[in-house]
C-alpha cells in the first residue's frame, strides 16, 4: 500500500511537481485504505489506480522532466557517484 503511493507519486512528481506528486501520493494512500477497509471494491480499486498510473507515464514520457525533478535527479546521480568512489 505503501509502496504502490511512493510510487505512484513519484511517477506524478517527475512530470509534474513535487507538489503534485505529493497531492497524488496521499492521494493514492487515501484510496487504497479506502479498499482496504472494503475489500469488495479492492480490484476496482487496483484498476483505477493502474489506469491512472499508466497515463501519467505516458503524459511523464511526451514532456521534459520538471525543473525542480531535473535539480533531484542531479543529486540523486551525484550522490551515487559519490558513494561509487567517484568516476569510473
Amino acid at each position: 500500500m505503501f509502496l504502490a503511493s511512493i510510487v505512484v507519486g513519484c511517477v506524478v512528481a517527475y512530470a509534474f511537481g513535487p507538489k503534485q506528486g505529493v497531492r497524488a501520493a496521499g492521494a493514492t494512500l487515501g484510496v487504497l485504505f479506502v479498499a482496504r477497509l472494503f475489500p469488495p471494491l479492492t480490484l476496482y480499486v487496483n484498476i483505477l489506480l493502474a489506469i491512472g498510473v499508466a497515463v501519467a507515464a505516458a503524459q511523464a514520457a511526451q514532456r521534459p522532466p520538471h525543473a525542480q525533478s531535473r535539480r533531484a535527479i542531479e543529486m540523486v546521480r551525484a550522490v551515487y557517484k559519490q558513494l561509487r568512489g567517484g568516476k569510473r
